[in-house]
């Protein structure tokens, strides 16, 4: 087991304090860069700007401060994601994105069956 820490991050993401601890107390660390944001895009943005959408909320004077912008701004964001190519688009190729949809599958099946 190497010593060594993996350091799975993002430039613009809090990780920067990490990365700084990292570097303060002279640890050996490897970076590897993922996309984060997509780990909450669902819950910090999505889900939010759904239900406001759905609930007829006004958009605020200020909508920059909410995380989603405006529901416009999210759905732009969501369209680009999926597209050919992209990232997110990509992810489903990953291996662990295949063993953890499998397991998903798997666990709901259980549910299922025990109801």
């Amino acid at each position: 087991m190497s010593d060594e820490v993996t350091f799975y991050t993002n430039p613009m993401s809090r990780g920067r304090m990490i990365h700084w601890m990292l570097e303060e107390v002279g640890a050996p660390y490897r970076v590897e860069l993922i996309y984060l944001r997509w780990m909450f895009f669902g819950a910090g943005c999505v889900d939010p700007g759904i239900i406001d959408r759905f609930l007829q909320r006004p958009v605020p004077e200020r909508f920059q401060a909410l995380g989603y912008r405006r529901y416009e701004d999210m759905v732009s964001v969501l369209e680009k994601a999926v597209t050919p190519g992209s990232y997110a688009a990509r992810c489903q190729d990953r291996p662990a994105h295949r063993r953890a949809s499998a397991q998903a599958d798997q666990q709901a099946a259980r549910m299922k069956a025990a109801s």
